[in-house]
């Protein structure tokens, strides 16, 4: 991500974070989302109103289909190792798989069981081992976003 488009993304995340009242334009909100899209996120904005109040908020994309892993039953558990780290650290119960999302690039998107309109999601990346035998993982979250 270029550093141009990064400031962007957290200057939005900073108007998510601090519960500001007011909300970018709809303009606003569409260029960011053409960006995220380009960029390969899985997460789109969206205006919702939340305690009377107009905010600009994190959503899943609406056109992400829901698949099966492609990692093998160990790499699975080592997966939920690695988020079940996180989501102790942030002081939230083991996590429960609620859905895998597919992303375009070969990416997955792991969501977590939770309660309300607070979401959790975990983007999963599963690659060759450079040593050969097996597979890398990366995880990266844990990402908070609204759910409809």
């Amino acid at each position: 991500m270029r550093a141009s488009n990064l400031l962007r993304v957290c200057l939005a995340i900073a108007v998510l974070a601090s519960g500001c009242a007011s909300s970018p334009s709809g303009a606003s909100a569409d260029a960011l989302n053409r960006r995220a899209a380009a960029e390969g996120s899985a997460f789109r904005f969206k205006t919702v109103t939340l305690d009377g109040a107009a905010r600009l908020t994190l959503v899943l994309a609406a056109d992400l289909p829901s698949g099966p892993t492609r990692a093998d039953v160990p790499t699975r558990r080592n997966i939920l190792l690695l988020i079940a780290d996180t989501e102790a650290t942030a002081g939230r119960p083991a996590p429960e798989i609620e859905d895998i999302k597919l992303l375009p690039d070969g990416r997955e998107l792991w969501l977590i069981k939770t309660s309300g309109h607070n979401g959790v999601g975990y983007i999963v990346r599963l690659k060759p081992s450079a040593q050969g035998g097996g597979t890398d993982i990366e995880v990266s979250g844990a990402r908070g976003y609204y759910k409809d």
